[in-house]
């Protein structure tokens, strides 16, 4: 609004740049890591309890030598819960460092266009200045969705677990 009272149209130009990273972006990577996400959770508590399990019987695995057959399946579980978190981290990279890109191209197109009519006479360098600031400035709320999206990622995951086990039956009913 503040950018179409200087020139109508800029306001509809920076419009699919607010959508993209306050709307696009965030429904796009809630999809993409609901599944990272999910294998990610499942993944930590499957190495939770084997390691729990494996402390609790420490005992008997002593007992018939199986210290070393427990500590590759745990190496192995640590392997597969590191490959987990890479993928975890660069997707969330690419979430926080997309809505930056993408607001450096406004920022460039906007000083394109602001260039092009004050070479025409329609903007003066005021306010060509003033929008600018103002681009630059008013896409980090817009941002700082699109992160927080990226980060609820592991937390949606963490509920679903957490409903999934306490929608679970009982085996033993007293």
């Amino acid at each position: 609004v503040f950018c179409s009272l200087m020139w109508a149209p800029l306001g509809l130009i920076l419009l699919p740049f607010y959508l993209l990273i306050g709307l696009g972006l965030p429904i796009l990577s809630a999809k993409a890591g609901k599944e990272n996400g999910r294998q990610y959770r499942a993944g930590l508590g499957e190495l939770k309890s084997y390691l729990l399990d494996s402390l609790r019987g420490i005992k008997e695995i002593l007992i018939f030598g199986q210290g070393e057959r427990r500590t590759e399946l745990l190496n192995d579980l640590g392997k597969k819960m590191n490959r987990l978190q890479h993928r975890l981290i660069l997707q969330k990279n690419f979430v926080v460092s997309l809505p930056d890109f993408i607001t450096m191209l406004s920022r460039i197109l906007m000083m394109g266009i602001c260039s092009a009519k004050m070479l025409q006479g329609v903007l003066t360098l005021g306010q060509t200045a003033v929008l600018m600031v103002f681009v630059g400035a008013s896409f980090a709320p817009v941002s700082a969705i699109s992160s927080v999206s990226g980060s609820l990622v592991q937390t949606f995951a963490a509920a679903e677990r957490v409903f999934r086990l306490y929608d679970e039956m009982p085996q033993v009913v007293s």
